[in-house]
């Protein structure tokens, strides 16, 4: 049987959503910085999951972690009904979420910011490192403005209801 107009292009659109997804993450060869270094240890969502009944390790904050799970203890949500706690929880990880990838991309922003600069001080009379200078100026401006315009959402169902329907 043949695909439908409208079948034909949801199959075209998951090919190339699949195709975005398995790509690499176009930034990765432009950072030389440490993440670690450039947040330091401002991370204000680790009082959330602290209270919430995580303890994140002391590394938490350095490039690399390794950390010992028996080192968990319960905190200022102990005690209280399972939903309760897990709403708080759902709340901290969307807390913490937004958080990270506000971080995640000022650092990546930050790099590719930092290559411009390079490039622009590089000395381009060699008409070969002119050439790709400009190449990667296109390239690294294309990824600065990819993530500085996009945002994205995230549907999730409703867990909190508020208010009063009765009036």
């Amino acid at each position: 049987m043949a695909l439908s107009n409208a079948e034909k292009v949801r199959r075209y659109r998951e090919r190339k959503k699949a195709a975005k997804e398995a790509a690499p993450d176009l930034t990765a060869n432009f950072i030389e910085g440490s993440f670690a270094e450039f947040v330091g240890e401002n991370y204000e969502f680790e009082e959330w999951i602290v209270a919430s009944g995580f303890q994140l390790p002391n590394c938490f904050a350095e490039e690399v972690c390794t950390f010992d799970v028996d080192d968990l203890t319960e905190r200022s949500q102990s005690g209280k009904p399972s939903l309760e706690r897990m709403e708080f929880l759902a709340g901290v990880f969307l807390n913490a979420a937004t958080e990270l990838h506000e971080k995640i991309n000022a650092f990546k922003l930050a790099e590719i910011e930092a290559r411009i600069a390079e490039i622009e001080q590089t000395d381009l009379s060699d008409a070969e490192a002119k050439s790709k200078a400009l190449k990667d100026i296109v390239a690294l401006q294309g990824i600065k403005s990819s993530l500085e315009g996009k945002t994205f959402r995230r549907s999730f169902a409703e867990i909190s209801v508020k208010g009063s329907y009765s009036e």
